[in-house]
């Protein structure tokens, strides 16, 4: 995907929930809808996270089912492969101009392949060696 930010994350969080934790929340419910048994998000960025005993986490498992759904289910799937698709970005906000550039190496490598369908592959082959 392209370059993100921490903050970033969170600002989006906020901007759609009106806060991290209601982000959360709403995260926990579409891993539940999609079938997600082993997930719970505590934090818009990945970050280890810790509320009441529980903790952050998914599992191999899950990640096919979230991927499965925003590459294939998703109303927003084809918005979510335009974006992690693009190899750069630049943008200005008036004032400042800026440039992103996707640190995905499957994306250079395999540009005529879905940039998750890489990390989709690698997960599945692993969970059949489980």
């Amino acid at each position: 995907m392209l370059e993100s930010y921490n903050d970033c994350a969170v600002a989006i969080a906020e901007h759609v929930a009106g806060s991290v934790e209601g982000f959360s929340v709403q995260l926990n419910a579409k891993a539940k809808e999609i079938g997600c048994k082993e997930t719970y998000f505590l934090t818009p960025n990945g970050l280890d996270a810790e509320d009441g005993g529980n903790f952050h986490h998914t599992t191999a498992s899950d990640l096919c089912k979230i991927m499965e759904y925003c590459v294939w289910k998703s109303p927003q799937s084809e918005m979510f492969l335009k974006i992690t698709q693009t190899p750069s970005y630049q943008g200005t906000n008036g004032e400042n101009s800026y440039s992103f550039s996707n640190k995905n190496a499957s994306l250079v490598i395999f540009l005529t392949m879905p940039v998750m369908l890489g990390a989709f592959a690698i997960i599945s082959f692993m969970l059949l060696l489980l």
